[in-house]
């Protein structure tokens, strides 16, 4: 084709093996002929561009700011080399050709695309490189001095594409680089080339779009991973649109890929084989769907798992050894985690973990001063694999539940006191590793005693860590599992009526404080019923023991139940008892006491009494320095000013105590806080505060399951309405509220009951009767989200 097509553009003789040498290989030849034609020829003239890169087939996507970055760097006069990092499947290759694409014009001597994958040697680079320009060297000329002789003078620039595995020639290109000083190199590699006068850009995965909050479809086609898995499914699927029916779908696709092109562009090409929700389904597996890419395209790049294990071949023996090892973590770790899993290997870990942060198989950050370490969930999944295969598994995964069961202990035994916020808030980094653990420790594949136990401890543990975010569902329902197992292995060889041996009162006292968490995470979500069979059965246990201090702590919650069942003078009653045994034990707990007594009192229309106490425990609270329970405190104390209408004493403790939830995160604290916030600023008029307040906490509410505080936010909101001369939206939300209340056998408090009737019969006076009943049969109807929802739209 080059002979003919030399015919008809009428290439002199002279110049014709460059011309064929130029159209087989996108370079020119060697020989001088070559070199003046590569000046003077009329071809050359005519388009300015010598390159063999080759021409995109598929759309450029998502990667404006780091394309804009390499051209700019890269026309720096003092850069010369910059190395684009990044991950398996990230993308590097793509963008460096197309940046090396855009910067044709800049470069008058030519845009040349090495290809390294296949080169197996670093002492072959310069022949590589010299192939690739079609120069072959004449006599003993070697390879390294026709390739400095050749671009000592000429503007060009290389793209060294896959150099991960040729780093030992690294220093070799530097020299390269020093004789010709019109030579630029873009490299790409798994890892920097550490080197003189290297640049580097990380390529980092595609944007994805928050889980959650996920905007409308136009806004949500922006984001650069949606528009990547959009355009690529449609190349197969011509019929797929992205529609408010999908978006869900194919946002979690994006988010589940973590934006890593390959990955994406490997899942879209299976788009017809699968639904978007079925795809969603089988990214539980992710490297068994990500097969099947074009075969053009090298073998490397076909499956993710290829990607992958082409860079993990490139690792030496310890560091293959440490990624395995590492991919037990899920969400992250540090290095003092990664050396407790490695058991004999923990020397050198922080070393080999270096190493493979340059290699791009593990992530570093920095969060709020402590250095942590992740990985791709993709790279996770392989290297899960891995341990699978080398029958490593088991062994590393207690060493990991072991250290994870230390860190929720710590944080357990100081749930009063200075260290309680913060070592709360340490566990919130390793959540995805105390789940982890506990998911496997509870795992039907190993029922045997230590590890039973050990669940059992991690999910007591926990228990302190869900009531404080709000998480009662999930809380719960591990802790069933947990219990479950236990009867299966433990409790039952503890049960005997006789004598009590060491082991049976440990294994008994963990039961104990189980059935308490799980009692606790029953009633925060409305279902006292089943709350207070936890209390008996846990309270039964504990007496079994004689252990004063769980007794009482079961005791204190009983009197809650009590006092939500208007069972008042009962429930002032077993709180006194509880006190009493604080105070025999000299219990750090006495506080707590103190201020669950004075909620006691307040319930049953006592509030000299439940300020008294209150203030008491406040005191308790500010001297053991623990902010987390000053907020229960504070709280309250605003609850009786807000009663007296003291608005100012009321905001006074309102604010301290959303300041400790604001700055430790303490969710179930918040909700309280806000939801008496509102109510204080709605008595004092101020209904633009009362709805802000409202608004963030029906917001937070729809992320937990703190159903005891939606019914007093609705009936909160439900006042804001009937304030504002919307006595409609009030009934539907009183009578939301209403029934809530009757479900979960929570009767409205004594202080209430005739504020909240007043307000009802008055709003009744202002209305339609016929609409006003229609309102309410409405809001009855209405489910807990669906309360949520309204409230929102009255706001």
């Amino acid at each position: 084709m080059a002979q003919l097509l030399a015919e008809h553009l009428n290439v002199p003789p002279d110049e014709l093996q460059a011309f064929i040498a130029f159209a087989r290989l996108g370079s020119i030849a060697s020989t001088e002929p070559s070199n003046e034609f590569a000046t003077q020829a009329p071809w050359r003239a005519a388009h300015n561009r010598l390159t063999n890169l080759p021409a995109a087939l598929t759309s450029f996507v998502g990667r404006d700011e780091e394309l804009q970055k390499a051209r700019d760097l890269l026309l720096q006069p003092r850069v010369r080399l910059l190395t684009l990092t990044g991950a398996p499947g990230i993308g590097k290759t793509r963008l460096a050709l197309h940046v090396a694409s855009d910067l044709l014009d800049t470069f008058e001597d030519g845009v040349f695309l090495v290809e390294l994958a296949s080169a197996s040697d670093p002492d072959l680079l310069p022949d590589t490189i010299a192939r690739t320009l079609g120069l072959k060297p004449e006599g003993s000329q070697s390879v390294e001095d026709l390739l400095l002789k050749h671009l000592s003078e000429r503007r060009i620039m290389l793209v060294l594409d896959n150099f991960e595995h040729l780093l030992d020639a690294a220093a070799w290109v530097v020299k390269l680089l020093e004789g010709s000083p019109l030579l630029k190199v873009l490299a790409t590699s798994r890892e920097a080339l550490h080197v003189r006068g290297e640049r580097r850009l990380p390529v980092p995965a595609l944007r994805i779009p928050e889980q959650g909050h996920l905007p409308a479809v136009e806004a949500l086609a922006l984001y650069s991973s949606v528009a990547l898995f959009v355009q690529r499914a449609e190349a197969v699927a011509p019929d797929f649109v992205l529609t408010a029916a999908n978006a869900a779908e194919v946002a979690a696709i994006c988010a589940g890929l973590e934006g890593l092109p390959l990955a994406l562009e490997l899942a879209a090409a299976r788009f017809n084989q699968f639904s978007p929700r079925e795809m969603r389904a089988s990214l539980k597996s992710r490297l068994n769907l990500l097969t099947g890419g074009e075969r053009d395209l090298p073998l490397r790049q076909r499956t993710l798992r290829s990607a992958i294990g082409w860079s993990y071949s490139l690792l030496n023996q310890e560091e293959q050894q440490l990624l395995r090892l590492v991919g037990t973590f899920a969400g992250g770790f540090t290095a003092e985690a990664a050396a407790a899993v490695c058991g004999g290997l923990s020397s050198g870990v922080q070393d080999r973990l270096t190493a493979l942060v340059d290699k791009n198989l593990v992530r570093r950050e920095v969060r709020d001063g402590e250095t942590r370490y992740g990985m791709l969930e993709v790279i996770r999944e392989y290297a899960l694999q891995l341990l699978v295969d080398n029958k490593e598994e088991g062994e590393v995964r207690l060493r990991h539940a072991r250290y994870f069961l230390s860190l929720v202990e710590l944080a357990y035994t100081n749930q009063t006191g200075p260290r309680q916020l913060s070592l709360l808030i340490s566990l919130d980094a390793d959540y995805g590793n105390l789940i982890a653990a506990l998911s496997w420790l509870l795992s039907n594949d190993h029922h045997d005693p230590t590890t039973a136990e050990m669940a059992a401890l991690m999910a007591s543990y926990l228990f302190y860590y869900w009531d404080w975010h709000g998480y009662f569902v999930e809380g719960r329902a591990w802790i069933e599992q947990a219990l479950a197992l236990g009867d299966r292995v433990l409790w039952r060889s503890s049960s005997d009526d006789g004598t009590l041996t060491d082991v049976a009162a440990r294994l008994l006292k963990i039961r104990g404080r189980l059935l308490n968490g799980a009692g606790l995470h029953s009633w925060s979500l409305g279902d006292n019923a089943g709350a207070m069979q936890f209390f008996n059965e846990a309270l039964r246990v504990l007496t079994r023991l004689g252990n004063k201090q769980g007794m009482a702590a079961v005791l204190g919650n009983i009197a809650i139940l009590k006092a939500e069942q208007g069972l008042y003078r009962q429930a002032v009653e077993t709180y006194e008892q509880v006190l009493q045994i604080d105070r025999e034990l000299g219990d750090d707990r006495i506080a707590i006491t103190l201020n669950n007594l004075g909620v006691a009192y307040w319930n049953s229309g006592d509030v000299e009494n439940a300020r008294a106490m209150y203030e008491e425990s406040l005191a308790g609270f500010r001297q053991m320095d623990d902010p987390g329970n000053m907020v229960l405190a504070l709280d309250n104390l605003g609850i009786v000013a807000l009663y007296h209408e003291d608005y100012d004493t009321a905001r006074r403790y309102q604010d301290e105590a959303l300041a400790i939830c604001r700055t430790y995160g303490y969710k179930n604290g918040l909700a309280h806080v806000l939801e008496n916030m509102g109510s204080r600023a709605a008595s004092e008029g101020d209904f633009t505060s009362a709805g802000e307040y409202y608004r963030e906490l029906l917001h937070l509410l729809q992320q937990q399951d703190y159903h005891v505080v939606v019914i007093s936010c609705l009936e909160g909101v439900a006042n804001l309405s009937y304030k504002l001369g919307r006595p409609l939206e009030a009934a539907g939300l009183w009578a939301a509220a209403e029934r809530m209340r009757e479900v979960n056998k929570h009767p409205i408090t004594v202080l209430y009951r005739e504020r909240h009737e007043r307000n009802r019969d008055a709003a009744l006076e202002q209305s339609d009767p016929e609409a006003f009943q229609s309102a309410w049969n409405e809001g009855r109807a209405m489910s807990i989200e669906e309360g949520l929802v309204y409230a929102l739209e009255c706001l």
